[in-house]
């Protein structure tokens, strides 16, 4: 018998990916409608970590911070730390839903 498992997007919370492996698709929290309003598909964000304990942003190059990544955030976090570096690209921006790809640079 088969069990449900809540959505990870596809990642289980308690198996570590390693850093150059780590591709996951994220809905942007706390979006700043001054940015997001601006966002366009394959626009590319930078993956910025405000401090070892986060949070961890999704920044715009020209308008600022478009908001906050929190899927994957142990495994994010530990990676941006030990200096990896991440992009999040536009999938889709849609009435301040924003959905992104982050993947190592």
């Amino acid at each position: 018998m088969s069990g449900g498992g809540g959505d990870y997007g596809g990642v289980r919370p308690d198996k570590k990916i390693p850093c150059d492996q780590l591709v996951f698709q994220a809905i942007l929290q706390s979006p700043e409608p001054t940015v997001v309003g601006q966002l366009k598909k394959d626009d590319i964000l930078e993956v910025i970590a405000a401090g070892d304990t986060g949070p961890v942003n999704a920044v715009h190059s020209e308008h600022g911070i478009a908001g906050s990544i929190v899927s994957n955030i142990s495994n994010l976090l530990d990676c941006l730390t030990n200096g990896f570096e991440y992009s999040a690209t536009v999938l889709e921006s849609q009435g301040g839903r924003v959905t992104v790809e982050v993947r190592p640079k």
